[in-house]
């Protein structure tokens, strides 16, 4: 009789396939033909034996045949699209951060891994980055994200997220150089830099292009929506720089905040502990 062990071919990223989907009751509706599962415990917890680990943490998700820019990269930690590039039927599938559930480990004893569909290793490093982000998003101060949706630049962030973000793996904002100062009236105006980070894997000189557009889309938008002749009001952009992803320093990675397009506040007064600690004011 088989049993569960340390030689499992199962690892995290790997797709049920479908006759597994079918005994976990999973294809049920109009999409059960567009039904994915992928798994997405630690490695570490699936070479486990069940008496210790009984249960494998699997995401239900979709195919889907176009991609939206605001839901690539882990830009948003409750929606995920996401290329499965690898073996012979390369898909993109739309996952949901509610959409998880453990099944038992035993019921996946009798079967392989999807043979026909993989991540490739920068797809499961993604999928592990969005999984991360919804316990370790950034926050901005409430009065600060009350500017943006007052405005109308967080909805034309979001659009340029859309039209863009297949080119862009992250949006970083710095606010008032990471100190969290009380802002009054549309005069006391944040000062904001915003840096673009754009995917050198697929094509880069593409992707800095596109960053390139989106940077002059973002300087119009705030210009529109912030400033009136040569006055800012609310937020003043002080720059929107273009950065490869290759060229993030350990340094920057640790002060910068990544804007999300379904960001959660801190209040402003008193002050909360940012991500990072004190690494955003130093």
């Amino acid at each position: 009789m088989a049993i569960w062990d340390s030689s499992t071919k199962w690892r995290q990223g790997h797709l049920l396939p479908k006759q597994a989907l079918s005994e976990l009751g999973l294809l049920t509706g109009d999409d059960s033909e567009s039904t994915i599962a992928i798994v997405i415990s630690h490695d570490c917890d699936l070479s486990q034996p069940p008496d210790t680990e009984p249960t494998i943490e699997v995401i239900v998700g979709r195919k889907v045949g176009k991609v939206d820019g605001n839901y690539t990269f882990a830009k948003n930690t409750r929606r995920l699209h996401l290329e499965c590039s690898s073996g012979s039927t390369p898909i993109l599938i739309d996952i949901s951060a509610t959409a998880k559930m453990a099944i038992p480990k035993n019921s996946l004893l009798q079967h392989d891994p999807d043979s026909h569909v993989h991540l490739s290793y920068e797809e499961l490093v993604i999928l592990q980055r969005w999984l991360v982000a919804r316990y370790q998003r950034s926050a901005f101060a409430d009065e600060f994200n009350r500017r943006l949706r007052s405005t109308g630049v967080e909805s034309g962030l979001k659009a340029i997220s859309a039209k863009f973000g297949k080119y862009l793996r992250a949006l970083f904002f710095d606010v008032d150089e990471g100190r969290e100062n009380e802002r009054s009236g549309d005069n006391d105006a944040y000062d904001l830099v915003v840096t673009l980070l754009y995917d050198t894997d697929n094509d880069p000189e593409v992707a800095e292009a596109k960053a390139e557009e989106a940077r002059q889309a973002i300087e119009r938008l705030f210009a529109e929506k912030c400033r009136q002749g040569w006055v800012w009001k609310n937020i003043e952009l002080r720059s929107c720089e273009v950065m490869a992803d290759r060229a993030l320093s350990f340094r920057d990675a640790q002060s910068f905040k990544e804007w999300r397009s379904e960001h959660v506040s801190l209040k402003a007064s008193p002050a909360q502990p940012s991500l990072h600690g004190d690494a955003a004011s130093r």
